[in-house]
């Protein structure tokens, strides 16, 4: 039942029309969306939560709700989708209790560990610092892209705050903590040498990634509070 969608989108990318599955308000965001490789971005990643609800049968009516969380009107779990995109990537997750989804890119920072000083916890921050630059980029962009899809399945987003989940490598095993009740699970895929995709839930489910078959697709971190 939980399934995850990701499709690269390279700039000769064309896809079916949406518009009928969307509500008035994402109609009216994407008309005013001017810049073509934007508008696809947004597109794909609908187009993606539309063909995960028509694989399990559901009509797919999509809309967002007042806090801008997706959400599918004929699906069971009201906060069950999420969807992200980047300048190359689209993704979106479908599944049951509350879903988050992330893509970031991994580029070289100046001010990484500043930003992480800011954002993550004393922890985190003390588990950066003990290792080396390349493998210190790396492993900022896997708790970000955790956090931010934690955020997303919480609906609060980045302003959540990120320090509210920690995780935690030891001898190579990731932990979750969380300051909450709900048993929190998230897992990390590599999609290329500079892509990461998360996605997280409350509710312990097994996850199928679907991607074409010329992407590359590796899971780096599987971890549950």
């Amino acid at each position: 039942m939980a399934s995850l969608r990701v499709m690269s989108l390279p700039p000769s990318t064309t896809l079916p029309a949406i518009d009928l599955y969307l509500d008035q308000a994402q109609r009216a965001r994407l008309l005013q969306i001017a810049h073509p490789e934007r508008a696809l971005q947004f597109s794909a990643a609908r187009y993606l939560a539309i063909d995960l609800l028509q694989q399990m049968g559901v009509q797919a009516n999509l809309c967002t709700q007042p806090s801008g969380r997706p959400q599918a009107v004929n699906w069971l779990a009201a906060d069950g989708l999420s969807w992200s995109h980047t300048q190359l990537w689209a993704a979106a997750a479908l599944g049951i209790g509350r879903v988050g989804v992330d893509i970031e890119t991994i580029r070289p920072r100046k001010n990484l560990l500043a930003i992480a000083k800011n954002y993550f916890s004393a922890a985190e921050v003390q588990m950066l610092l003990s290792l080396p630059s390349p493998e210190q980029i790396k492993q900022f962009y896997m708790l970000w892209v955790a956090k931010e899809a934690l955020l997303k399945a919480q609906g609060t987003g980045i302003v959540g705050g990120l320090s509210r989940f920690q995780l935690i490598a030891s001898e190579g095993l990731w932990r979750l903590v969380v300051d909450d009740a709900s048993s929190w699970q998230v897992q990390i895929w590599q999609l290329d040498d500079n892509s990461l995709l998360a996605v997280a839930s409350d509710t312990i489910q097994t996850w199928q990634l679907q991607a074409d078959s010329q992407i590359s697709q590796q899971l780096i971190l599987q971890t549950q509070s």
